[in-house]
């Protein structure tokens, strides 16, 4: 919404809940996203991967502060900060390019050191566990190439390599299917989990910040 400015401080407890209205103010750094990577343990390459992560945490956990919470030990200045949980604190500072009350994260800072985002769920510092992979498992390879090499090192290759190297593709063809189907199941429950994990984890947000949805 340009020209909109937001206000943190909307309740009497000096915050407000992160929502999309809120989110869709806010840019991240290259550097804000890598640190927030680094310090919360978690692999990914590239923005893509990284960022949907951290609005979505945002989303579920977030709370936004004009005063960075106590733990906070950082000298940099800022104008604005979103908080994950009590575990980690985003600085951001106002984005005249994208025009009034937008903002952009610069860093993030969580506090002692080693305090990844495991560390952080087993504390309760936060409440929602990292995702699960986006995207199903892929179904596996099986070439003939691997399936000759296979065929030829059974003691029975030299009385019919062709009827072997068959039996063998379709046997691993078969094993293949079978891991799959239990990767894609697996990854089915964890995705269900996941979902019920960010709707507890939300409702713990919201009574633990004391703040008006």
């Amino acid at each position: 919404m340009p020209g909109l400015t937001l206000r943190p401080q909307s309740t009497d407890s000096g915050v407000r809940l992160v929502d999309r209205r809120v989110l869709a103010h806010f840019g991240f750094t290259d550097h804000a996203l890598a640190r927030f990577a680094q310090r919360a343990g978690i692999h990914g390459d590239s923005r893509r991967d990284i960022e949907p992560i951290l609005r979505d945490l945002l989303l579920i956990e977030g709370t936004w502060t004009a005063q960075p919470p106590h733990w906070a030990l950082s000298r940099k200045p800022a104008d604005t900060y979103l908080q994950i949980g009590t575990w980690m604190c985003l600085l951001g500072r106002s984005d005249t390019y994208r025009g009034r009350g937008h903002y952009s994260i610069v860093t993030a800072i969580n506090g002692p050191a080693h305090n990844d985002w495991a560390n952080a769920l087993k504390h309760g510092y936060i409440h929602l566990p990292p995702p699960p992979p986006r995207f199903e498992p892929s179904r596996p390879r099986v070439t003939w190439r691997d399936s000759l090499q296979i065929a030829r090192q059974r003691p029975e290759a030299n009385t019919g390599t062709l009827q072997l190297l068959l039996q063998v593709h379709r046997r691993r063809r078969a094993e293949g299917r079978d891991a799959h189907a239990h990767a894609r199941a697996r990854h089915a429950r964890a995705l269900a989990d996941y979902r019920r994990a960010r709707i507890s984890a939300r409702d713990t947000h919201i009574q633990r910040a004391g703040v008006a949805r």
